[in-house]
């Protein structure tokens, strides 16, 4: 039994076949500490809301901490801020672990593989990123799985582009930052990374909308997920703002996806292969920040005016924005699983 693994800045996901259908799991990466009184712990329990127990406080872990936040009057804390296990954070190891737990169903088979999306910046020196990614490969390894990584464009390429014959580009919209993989036939050929995603953007219209939460000792902080909400709610598209909220947005986002775009030329451009190709180039688009009504238009305007040398981009939208790199993870896993007990590779 192999299993597809995203781990998100924003979102947990994994992604395995059970009999003819893909069973998903997901929750948040965030949790809430509360102070440990009966009171609470009386209404967690008749909720049958699970919680954890850590130096007199309650600790709420994925949905439950998002959903309970403004009830308790908490903060949601990211268990990955800026994508990155936090070194000083000894809960968030704890939670992480339990969730990863949660995640992965003991495998069936000794040998099963967990492939799990890797951020591009892991295997470019980041120290942070790098430690982080290893502690996840011991989580899998202590579940029973052999860990596999692949990056989060790459498996966009995987799962969407099938009738491109897996040529063209994945570009994921992430939380803390925009992953961009180029492929052709299925190999990887470059890799980028522009070092912000919905975050940033949501951050910043906390701060122009005014979106502040108030903890129980009265202290102000500024609350990212109403932002997100409010976002969310907005109805039209990117490109055709017609309030001042969404003239926000569309700022913001014109200036992500000129990043995006950039990144783009600059990792296809390097790539002899890809620069060469004369048919347009499919660009799919995954992840939360992709979802944004009018986002791949207007990612697609950016490349108006592509400098010569390069092949056109035809921009859309992976067909599951939340769940397409978990099945690109599953996908790149069944292959490398087929391939290590192919008959030539036994007899070898």
């Amino acid at each position: 039994m192999n299993i597809g693994l995203d781990l998100g800045t924003y979102a947990f996901r994994s992604l395995r076949s059970v009999g003819p259908r893909l069973a998903v799991r997901r929750c948040r990466a965030v949790y809430s500490v509360l102070p440990d009184t009966p009171a609470h712990r009386k209404l967690l329990d008749q909720a049958a809301i699970s919680y954890a127990i850590c130096d007199s406080n309650l600790i709420l872990m994925g949905d439950a901490a998002t959903e309970l936040a403004r009830l308790f009057q908490v903060a949601a804390r990211d268990l990955l801020p800026n994508g990155e296990i936090p070194h000083a954070d000894p809960i968030a190891r704890q939670v992480i672990a339990q969730l990863v737990d949660a995640l992965l169903p003991v495998p069936e088979h000794v040998g099963s593989i967990c492939c799990v999306a890797r951020p591009v910046a892991a295997d470019s020196g980041h120290a942070g990123l790098r430690a982080s990614m290893d502690f996840f490969d011991r989580l899998i390894r202590l579940r029973g799985y052999v860990p596999l990584g692949l990056h989060a464009g790459t498996a966009l390429v995987l799962a969407d582009l099938v009738s491109e014959r897996f040529t063209g580009v994945g570009v994921t919209v992430g939380a803390a930052r925009c992953e961009i993989s180029v492929a052709y036939c299925g190999q990887e050929r470059a890799v980028g990374t522009v070092p912000r995603g919905a975050n940033w953007g949501d951050e910043q219209l906390a701060r122009e909308w005014g979106c502040a939460g108030q903890d129980a000792r009265g202290h102000t902080f500024l609350d990212r997920e109403q932002a997100a909400q409010k976002k969310s709610a907005l109805t039209h598209s990117v490109l055709a703002p017609a309030t001042r909220e969404e003239r926000l947005v569309t700022e913001l986002y014109r200036a992500l996806t000129a990043d995006i775009a950039a990144e783009v030329r600059r990792v296809c451009a390097d790539d002899a292969l890809v620069a060469g190709l004369k048919q347009p180039l499919a660009v799919v688009c995954g992840g939360g920040g992709a979802r944004l009504p009018g986002f791949c238009d207007l990612l697609q305007g950016q490349f108006h005016g592509t400098a010569g040398g390069l092949p056109q981009f035809r921009v859309r939208p992976a067909s599951s924005a939340d769940d397409a790199v978990a099945r690109g993870c599953l996908i790149h896993a069944e292959l490398r699983s087929e391939a290590s007990t192919s008959p030539s590779r036994r007899a070898a």
